[in-house]
Parts: structure tokens; C-alpha cells; sequence
């Protein structure tokens, strides 16, 4: 990663061909997630999505064990959703929904992003509502997507480590000041 360069300066990683990119970026960390954004050189659409950290640490568990690449084997449609959710308001108002799935096709795993109209549920979550008006998918062989997860967890633990360690030392200082009592 060119880190001297300002569009590669906060990306973890990122996986590119020569019509779409994947970027994993970093500036969402401080509120426990990570950023994923698929952008298409050709049409110039981009979606972004976060993903929680448990959900990062998941995501390369089950890529360690081969377990996530199963269940996508087990699909009938050989996917497997990783995000739904999105914008409760988007510029116009309205619910924007943005969904994340992973599939195969013979020796490549694409990671699939789709953003539209979207409606709140009766629990205030985000649905799609009607088809999406933006997809972008990014292929990539099985290693460059094992390499993207893993290194993209080993990121996250290195801030977890500081932050853990921080709020540890801010709990023990609370307690010997009766803070919480």
C-alpha cells in the first residue's frame, strides 16, 4: 500500500481488476467497524458498506475452518449473505438499503454489493424495498479473498489491542475512584 498516496492512505487492503476495486479502509475503526467499498472504473458507481468487528472476526474464522466456503457451496443460489442494512435517510428523505453477499463460480469468489430504495421495518431495521438500482461485483480468486479477510481481521486486532488496553486502564482507574458506584 502506497501510504504517501491520499487515496491509499487509510485502506487496510484492497483487491482490484481492471473494471472494478474492492478497498477495505481503516477510517471507520473508531466506531467498531470496517468499511468495505466496491467502485466500478467503468460506470463510476461505488457502494459503500460496514461490517462490525465481531462480524470481521466471523468472516475469517469461517474462512480459516473453510466453513464460509461450504455454506456458499450448500447454497442453492451459491451465495452467502454477510450485510443488510443501510441509510435510514438518504439525500431525498428515504431509506437507502445496502446489501453484501459473497459467491463462486468455479475458481473465483465475487464480493456482490447492492444499494436502493429501502423501507424501515417494525423493529426500525432497513429492508430493500423493489429491486436495486446499483450493483457492483468484484471477482477475485480464493487466495486474494482469504488474504483480504484475514489481513483485514489481523488489522482490527492490532486496534482492538490498543483500545482494550485503554479502556482496561480507564475501568481500574474508575474503580479505585469509585466512579461507577
Amino acid at each position: 500500500m502506497k501510504r504517501e498516496d491520499k487515496f491509499e492512505k487509510y485502506k487496510v487492503t484492497k483487491v482490484s481488476t481492471n473494471k472494478v476495486v474492492c478497498n477495505v479502509y481503516m477510517d471507520a475503526f473508531s466506531i467498531e467497524k470496517v468499511k468495505i467499498q466496491n467502485c466500478s472504473y467503468e460506470s463510476k458507481d461505488s457502494i459503500n458498506i460496514y461490517l462490525d468487528f465481531p462480524l470481521i472476526s466471523r468472516l475469517a474464522a469461517d474462512v480459516t475452518t473453510g466453513r464460509l466456503f461450504k455454506k456458499i457451496e450448500a447454497d442453492q443460489y451459491h451465495k452467502y449473505n454477510v450485510h443488510m442494512g443501510g441509510t435510514a435517510k438518504g439525500p431525498d428523505g428515504k431509506p437507502i438499503s445496502r446489501r453484501m453477499d459473497l459467491g463462486m463460480s468455479g475458481e473465483k469468489i465475487f464480493i456482490n454489493m447492492s444499494e436502493g430504495p429501502g423501507k424501515l421495518s417494525d423493529t426500525g431495521a432497513i429492508m430493500p424495498d423493489g429491486q436495486p438500482t446499483t450493483k457492483v461485483s468484484v471477482p477475485m480468486s480464493i487466495d486474494d479473498f482469504r488474504e483480504l479477510i484475514l489481513f483485514t481481521h489481523d488489522c482490527v486486532n492490532a486496534y482492538l489491542a490498543h483500545l482494550v488496553n485503554k479502556l482496561v486502564r480507564e475501568s481500574n482507574e474508575d474503580r479505585k475512584n469509585n466512579v461507577n458506584k
